[in-house]
């Protein structure tokens, strides 16, 4: 109970249906419904008090709720210093790279990508929604490479490794001999793929993907997923503006 202007000061809420009863204990009107401004009139002409909806808070509440402000405040500052810096970077990033993209977040969240998106127009080069572009390579000496031209999770399908399909007749046959300097995979029905030695306008740049020694610098593999299908497969978390790099392995053969 407070003063208000020199009058009596009670808090007053209305029932389920919405109606308001005199909350003075002495008022032989107490069980009559009203308004809330009905309440109110007869509270100051009857009790010379004053009713009001919104209950008075207590010191611990009024101090609780400044905490809550400051750490609210703290907060947003803080989520606004982090834009801050990220968006910085990422102008830098452009800036430095015309192939970045901002990373992913919640926000922009996108479906893996599949086989399906590997052979489609986002895994196939030339196609206006191509995630991957052929450009000089990081390695010296190597001529184009694959880049992406977005952050790509591990275990994503991103293109196809495209080329000529080699039948073998026996299964002691060697590498066709009329088709040395390319680069060709070894498949489980024993034949060979005899992939594309330049980026072809609705084909995959799997076989266009350069090599490296160092497992460590290794980001992707070839996997086969059916009858003479090769794709390629993240095997770590790619920057968007990154090269894709994988080792040799016995499914490699290059002939010279």
């Amino acid at each position: 109970m407070v003063k208000y202007q020199g009058l009596t000061v009670r808090y007053a809420s209305p029932d389920r249906n919405g109606n308001f009863f005199c909350v003075f204990g002495d008022c032989i009107e107490r069980d009559v419904a009203r308004t809330r401004r009905q309440l109110r009139s007869h509270t100051i002409s009857h009790h010379k008090g004053f009713v009001t909806g919104k209950r008075p808070r207590t010191p611990d509440e009024i101090k609780g709720t400044r905490r809550d402000v400051q750490k609210r405040c703290k907060t947003k500052a803080k989520v606004n210093e982090e834009a801050r810096v990220a968006e910085a970077e990422d102008r830098r990033n452009r800036e430095l790279n015309p192939m970045h993209r901002r990373a992913r977040t919640p926000h922009n969240f996108r479906e893996v990508f599949d086989e399906q998106d590997a052979t489609s127009g986002m895994g196939v080069f030339g196609h206006s929604n191509c995630i991957l572009a052929f450009l000089p390579s990081t390695i010296p000496h190597a001529g184009g490479g694959v880049f992406t031209n977005t952050n790509l999770e591990q275990g994503e399908m991103v293109t196809q490794f495209c080329g000529d399909i080699v039948l073998r007749t026996t299964p002691e046959e060697k590498f066709p001999p009329h088709l040395n300097h390319f680069y060709a995979i070894e498949t489980h029905e024993r034949n060979w793929i005899v992939g594309l030695s330049l980026p072809h306008h609705g084909y995959g740049l799997g076989s266009l993907i350069n090599r490296v020694n160092k497992y460590s610098d290794k980001n992707c593999e070839f996997v086969e997923t059916g009858k003479n299908k090769i794709f390629v497969q993240t095997t770590a978390v790619i920057q968007a503006g990154s090269e894709l790099l994988t080792t040799y392995s016995h499914g490699y053969h290059l002939e010279s």
